[in-house]
């Protein structure tokens, strides 16, 4: 079963282990990303509480506007089980 937030956050549940992430569309809107926030296994989370954030820009490399954060928000209280955070490229680090 899977369900989706208004803000294009989803959950697929199968059996006890439920997989959250964003819509293709959410994606997509997203622009260049410049930072990945991915939790530690074994964090505990509350319903409502940010799970993980992904930095964007807006194209416009030399302004300190550049990086706009985007907060995911956990659907249900759990603890993270695993976490594809190997499937994240290492991202190039910006000039201050």
């Amino acid at each position: 079963m899977t369900k989706y937030t208004k803000s294009h956050e989803y959950i697929k549940v199968d059996g006890d282990v439920g997989t959250v992430g964003i819509t293709n569309y959410a994606q997509s809107a997203l622009g260049d990303v410049v930072y990945v926030g991915v939790p530690d296994v074994g964090a505990k989370y509350k319903k409502g509480c940010v799970i993980y954030e992904i930095g964007v820009c807006s194209g416009i490399l030399n302004t300190k506007k550049c990086a706009l954060y985007r907060h995911y928000f956990t659907p249900h209280s759990n603890t993270l089980c695993s976490s594809n955070a190997t499937a994240v490229p290492p991202l190039p680090r910006l000039s201050p």
